[in-house]
């Protein structure tokens, strides 16, 4: 067995293997979660007013109450999961503060089951770009981000600067460029980020492991071959 093989895209069938699919995580996170939350007056009055009117919490704040009394941390929930959820009013909605009482309905909605390939393009490579480009690379060996930029390739201005910051900050906007035209032919979201995380781990700590990952990935980009997954050493 070839320590370059995507045993993700060889256990799909053949149609999927012709149609190549965009996967991610997140769409089966999404599928799991409730399609909606209904908000009662109890809910409402809790965390959106002190006093009598003063409106205090606004639409996450309420996505959030839900999320908790289904025993979930909206925090643990990507940002594109959280922007599905929208807050909706049905009738003649209004709150009477002095009978403690919610008129009409007011419902956290889950607005989509799934992100679909257009979305999931979209987002291709963003928490990787993120986790790049907040990196702190002011004790950072510029040995490391000149390696990567080597990997990348095409990135002989930014080799020739004498700045380390700056060579980071090529990195990051190649990484972004990259994964925003998709020029890895990458079709798997979360390896989309992970690929980010590697490079970051490298330039931050020397992690061995990390530009192991990514050698084998880039190798694997010269196949011409849609690439949904590596065989990981653990970082």
């Amino acid at each position: 067995m070839s320590i370059f093989e995507d045993k993700e895209y060889a256990k799909m069938d053949w149609l999927a293997q012709a149609v190549e699919p965009i996967i991610s995580s997140l769409n089966d996170k999404l599928i799991s979660l409730p399609h909606e939350f209904v908000l009662t007056y109890s809910d409402i009055a809790r965390l959106a007013f002190s006093g009598y009117s003063d409106l205090r919490a606004g639409e996450g704040d309420l996505i959030a109450h839900c999320f908790r009394k289904r025993n979930v941390d909206s925090r643990d929930l990507e940002k594109e999961i959280l922007a599905v959820y929208k807050l909706v009013a049905e009738g003649d909605t209004y709150i009477d503060m002095t009978q403690g009482v919610l008129h009409g309905t007011i419902k956290i909605v889950k607005t989509k089951d799934h992100f679909d390939e257009k979305d999931l393009l979209a987002i291709m490579g963003n928490t990787g770009y993120e986790r790049l480009h907040t990196m702190d690379c002011r004790d950072m060996d510029v040995a490391r981000p000149n390696e990567i930029l080597e990997l990348f390739g095409g990135m002989e201005a930014a080799l020739k600067s004498k700045s380390v910051a700056a060579k980071v900050m090529a990195i990051a906007t190649e990484y972004k460029k990259i994964m925003e035209e998709n020029r890895w032919n990458i079709r798997n979201v979360d390896l989309s980020n992970r690929i980010g995380e590697w490079i970051r781990l490298y330039l931050l700590h020397g992690n061995l492991a990390a530009l192991t990952n990514f050698c084998k990935f880039k190798v694997m980009t010269h196949n011409n071959q849609a690439i949904y997954s590596i065989q990981e050493e653990p970082v």
